[in-house]
């Protein structure tokens, strides 16, 4: 059976709020995230600038590689 592509979606409530959080879970995803920008370490969040334009060049993110994730695939968080 052949597993489908990444699943990205909000983590935080639509209400206005001062940090935004945005779940992708899916396989393989460092190796696609890798060119786009820094990763941490395993399951260590870390203040990383993203590539390009836009309100904040500034973000939280956490990648926490399968299977040791709460979905058993790779989920990277985007803060």
């Amino acid at each position: 059976m052949n597993a489908p592509g990444p699943i990205a979606a909000p983590a935080t409530p639509l209400l206005p709020a001062a940090v935004a959080i945005v779940r992708i879970s899916g396989r393989d995803l460092g190796d696609c995230l890798a060119p786009l920008l820094r990763l941490p370490p395993p399951r260590q969040a870390a203040l990383r600038r993203r590539r390009g334009e836009g309100l904040d060049e500034r973000a939280l993110v956490l990648l926490c590689p399968s299977p040791h994730s709460y979905t058993g695939v790779d989920v990277f968080e985007l803060h």
